[in-house]
């Protein structure tokens, strides 16, 4: 098994490989691919690489690794490349799996119920920036859409270059505080314990306006 006791930190860099990490979960219709590149980006050797082909899609993956039970702090570092305005990237955290089969699209045995931390690209009247918002996902229909209560609505969290790579920080504590930084700046905070001690994560690629979009992410620290 792939699964540690919990309380044991996770750390993957992508250098080597990618070893594990599946698409988990996905919307109806979503295409999607998932690569590593050896490639040199910015000075980073060795990315997770992950790609939505059309317009509405989502993919979740994960390597189904039982993270700490909090408090615990999740860091990942993440660039969007080619973006457009409204591609998003993102966390999910606080995820459930029962041991069944967990595969794309649409279990019903993993990532059922999550925390989804959305991070978006916005680019309009000569601005380039990223927003940040986090909902609770408490189920899903048929056709993998899901039931969700925002927690934290967009908020701005900084304004970016169109080949930035971006430093996101989640940290949780036991009490239920869930805590937001987008490249080292607070963003925002919420109460809620609802799936906190789930201990199930992943890495999205979303797309909203347009055709197609892809994120690179070059380590995902979980301590």
């Amino acid at each position: 098994t792939n699964t540690p006791p919990s309380g044991v930190n996770f750390l993957d860099e992508f250098t080597n490989g990618i070893d594990g990490w599946e698409a988990r979960r996905t919307h109806s219709g979503t295409s999607y691919d998932i690569n590593h590149r050896n490639d040199s980006d910015g000075g980073r050797q060795g990315q997770l690489e992950v790609i939505v082909n059309n317009d509405e899609g989502l993919v979740i993956v994960s390597p189904l690794v039982a993270a700490k039970a909090p408090p615990y702090n999740i860091e990942f570092y993440a660039k969007l490349k080619e973006p457009e305005d409204l591609d998003t990237y993102g966390l999910a955290f606080g995820g459930d799996w029962n041991g069944g089969a967990c595969a794309a699209p649409f279990t019903p045995n993993c990532f059922n119920r999550y925390y989804e931390l959305r991070v978006q690209f916005r680019e309009f009247s000569g601005q380039r920036f990223q927003e940040i918002h986090l909902r609770r996902i408490n189920g899903h229909n048929g056709s993998g859409q899901p039931d969700s209560t925002t927690l934290i609505n967009w908020k701005k969290g900084g304004n970016i270059g169109s080949d930035d790579w971006v430093e996101i920080d989640v940290n949780v504590t036991a009490s239920g505080n869930i805590r937001i930084s987008w490249n080292g700046k607070f963003i925002a905070e919420v109460q809620d314990t609802t799936l906190i001690s789930q201990p199930y994560f992943g890495l999205m690629m979303i797309t909203n306006g347009d055709n197609n979009g892809r994120v690179k992410y070059d380590y995902i620290k979980i301590d």
